[in-house]
């Protein structure tokens, strides 16, 4: 304000070819100076207000909603809205909800009206077989023999009656197998038992080298026949094949394969 500095006029608010407005009986004192002006970057301030610090875009957190919940339901217990909202620390449980039923709008969730844990993954139902953790061990050859490495990468949530301690996975390597839909790189979910029926589809171990082939009896010799003509099939007497279990599912995954690192606790996975 022009008392606050000896009745002179600031620069900021002169035109710097007027001199400033001389006060009856006051004469303005020294010389006068043409006053400096000091220019603003004005698109520099717009970017800094554009780009607030410390904020995550809403897209990624959206994902990792999605991965959470998704965890959440492969240890068989969906996900409350509020437990989503302590997860992440939300403020309000209302962003919580909003993230959610976001998801659903884009088809990555499904809800189920009047239930606190209604979220779940399209195209499952609740219901029916209760969900399994199956650890993946290592890889199976779907081709030539290879020496069997047992190589646990995880844990796989499977639905099955069957016992979880019955169950195993194994990641296939190989195209010998193309003509049973089982392709390289594929999941095939496999019940442990030593004995399996002509045609069934088995992991099986001959000396200290596993395989995954169609098996065929013979009265005095095992068969294991692959499923690409590529490839020729392994025959051995019945005392040199062990049968370790037959595949009951096979699994395939565009994305990054859904696994646990380790086995949850059974507070965890109670319904």
């Amino acid at each position: 304000h022009p008392e606050n500095r000896g009745n002179q006029v600031s620069p900021m608010f002169m035109n710097e070819n007027r001199r400033p407005r001389q006060e009856k009986g006051k004469r303005t004192k020294g010389p006068y100076r043409t006053p400096t002006f000091h220019t603003l970057d004005i698109p520099d301030i717009c970017l800094v207000l554009l780009q607030p610090v410390g904020r995550t875009p809403p897209g990624r957190t959206r994902r990792r909603v999605y991965d959470f919940v998704r965890r959440s339901l492969a240890r068989g217990r969906p996900p409350t809205i509020r437990e989503v909202q302590a997860a992440f620390g939300f403020s309000a449980v209302e962003t919580a909800r909003q993230h959610l039923e976001s998801l659903v709008a884009e088809g990555l969730l499904a809800k189920e009206p009047g239930r606190s844990r209604g979220y779940r993954l399209p195209g499952r139902k609740t219901g029916g077989a209760p969900v399994r953790l199956v650890p993946l061990l290592g890889q199976v050859q779907a081709g030539d023999l290879t020496t069997a490495l047992e190589e646990p990468e995880g844990y796989l949530s499977v639905r099955s009656h069957t016992a979880e301690r019955e169950l195993f996975a194994l990641r296939v390597r190989g195209a010998s197998m193309n003509g049973a839909g089982i392709l390289d790189g594929d999941i095939v979910i496999v019940r442990r038992q030593a004995r399996a029926e002509s045609g069934d589809i088995v992991v099986a171990l001959i000396g200290d080298e596993a395989t995954v082939k169609r098996l065929r009896l013979r009265k005095r010799r095992v068969e294991l026949h692959p499923e690409n003509p590529d490839f020729s099939p392994v025959i051995a007497r019945n005392d040199e094949v062990i049968v370790l279990g037959r595949v009951v599912e096979i699994r395939r995954y565009l994305e990054a394969t859904p696994l646990l690192e380790t086995h949850p606790t059974a507070a965890d996975v109670r319904p």
